[in-house]
């Protein structure tokens, strides 16, 4: 075989190789509001437009980042940064003590505004937890209670390291 067809014919593998890595490690984008909705309904119970849920009888709200209430979302609650939009599922939700509950909805707010990690994420619920009064010591210890054992997983650091990062976190945010 002819050197310049063998490598032509080998440059053409290699491309070919690429081209299906990209299309199968390619993450799909980011559906839309109006998407997830549609692709959802049967599980949706409304989309707060204003941005405002209340969580445990405390008001919060993530610059009136839309919010869909998806009962059918299998986790407590998400964030769509790329399309702007928090999902939360009430019947996790909201069995959770407050804190929990809260520190959820303001982690995933920490993604609406730029927080890519989960640490990063984490550290933006803590903190608002402490600005805004509703986190203190013994709502830490909850949250560390609730974390510590879970054992993590390709997205999301061991609990025992995230606790830590929370009681980091939270020093900070209390001087």
């Amino acid at each position: 075989m002819n050197v310049n067809l063998r490598q032509a014919l080998e440059w053409g593998g290699i491309a070919a190789l690429a081209l299906a890595a990209y299309w199968l490690f390619t993450p799909a984008p980011a559906p839309t509001l109006a998407q997830y909705v549609q692709e959802n309904r049967a599980d949706i119970r409304g989309v707060i437009k204003s941005g405002t849920i209340t969580l445990a009888g405390v008001k919060a709200n993530c610059d009136n980042t839309p919010i869909v209430l998806d009962d059918g979302f299998g986790d407590h609650a998400a964030a769509w940064p790329q399309s702007h939009f928090i999902i939360v599922n009430r019947k996790y939700m909201d069995p959770l003590p407050r804190a929990q509950q809260l520190f959820t909805f303001y982690h995933e707010c920490g993604h609406i505004r730029g927080r890519v990690g989960e640490l990063e994420a984490d550290c933006h619920g803590i903190k608002e937890g402490v600005r805004l009064g509703w986190l203190d010591e013994k709502g830490l210890k909850q949250l560390c209670a609730y974390w510590r054992p879970k054992k993590g997983d390709a997205i999301h650091p061991p609990g025992r390291q995230r606790c830590n990062h929370m009681i980091a976190c939270f020093k900070q945010a209390s001087r």
